[in-house]
């Protein structure tokens, strides 16, 4: 009885795969990693992120502070309550004014900006990515 079992046995050949799973396995490897490597970035963009709407707070005290300091909104009042005056010698006044902006302030502020907003293009960028990939490996 052994013999007709290892004769039975001796004839069946392996299935073999189907031709395209080799590249349904690599395409979801690759997704894995991709996913992988967006979640890294979100992290990254989250802390970067965070950390600019943080230092956005102190640099916005700061060039209120550096303005009053610098008479900034002392001489830009001026536009608003003499127009008049400010009309006629327009030149001399602008020169004081951009003589008195707090610029050094104005460029952290708007460094902060600028890294937030990057910082928020790329995390929104990277979290439609992520869900587009979690649906189609599902």
């Amino acid at each position: 009885m052994r013999k007709d079992y290892e004769k039975l046995f001796s004839n069946i050949y392996p299935p073999n795969p189907p031709i395209e799973l080799f590249d349904k396995i690599m395409g979801r490897i690759n997704a894995e990693r991709r996913l992988r490597t967006l979640r890294r970035r979100v992290l990254l963009f989250s802390i970067g992120l965070t950390l600019s709407m943080l230092a956005l707070i102190p640099s916005v005290k700061l060039v209120y502070s550096n303005s009053i300091q610098s008479g900034f909104i002392q001489l830009s009042s001026l536009l608003f309550s003499d127009s008049s005056v400010v009309a006629v010698y327009w030149s001399n006044f602008l020169m004081s004014l951009l003589e008195t902006l707090p610029a050094a302030s104005l460029a952290m502020v708007l460094a902060a900006m600028f890294v937030f907003f990057g910082s928020l293009k790329f995390l929104l960028k990277d979290i439609k990515n992520i869900t587009y990939l979690n649906k189609n490996l599902i």
